[in-house]
C-alpha cells in the first residue's frame, strides 16, 4: 500500500468516527434547543455536494501528471540555477565597485 492510499484511509477512518460521534450526539442531545446555523457560498456548497456525491473517494490523476511534475520541478530548478548566478554575478560586480 502507497503512503498517499495510507493517509486517505487514516483521513477516512477520522472523518467516520467524527460522523459517528456526531450522530451520537445528535440522538443524546435530541431535547435541547438548537439554532445553530451555517451560511456556505455557492462555490463551497457545490464543491461539498459533490464531495458527498463522489462517495469522497479521491480521484486518481492520469499517467502523464507525474511526468508533467517532473518537468515543472526541473523547470524551477533550472530558473533557480540561472537566478543563482545571475545574482552571483552582481555581487562580483558591486565587489568590484566598492
Amino acid at each position: 500500500m502507497s503512503e498517499s492510499e495510507n493517509i486517505n484511509q487514516k483521513i477516512d477512518s477520522v472523518v467516520h468516527q467524527l460522523i459517528k460521534e456526531q450522530l451520537a450526539n445528535l440522538s443524546n442531545s435530541s431535547n435541547t434547543k438548537n439554532n445553530s446555523f451555517a451560511y456556505l457560498e455557492k462555490g463551497t456548497l457545490n464543491l461539498l455536494i459533490a464531495y458527498l456525491m463522489s462517495g469522497g473517494k479521491s480521484q486518481t490523476g492520469e499517467i502523464g501528471d507525474e511526468e508533467i511534475e517532473i518537468k515543472i520541478i526541473k523547470q524551477l530548478d533550472e530558473m533557480l540555477e540561472d537566478s543563482k548566478e545571475q545574482f552571483e554575478e552582481v555581487i562580483s560586480l558591486l565587489k568590484k565597485l566598492s
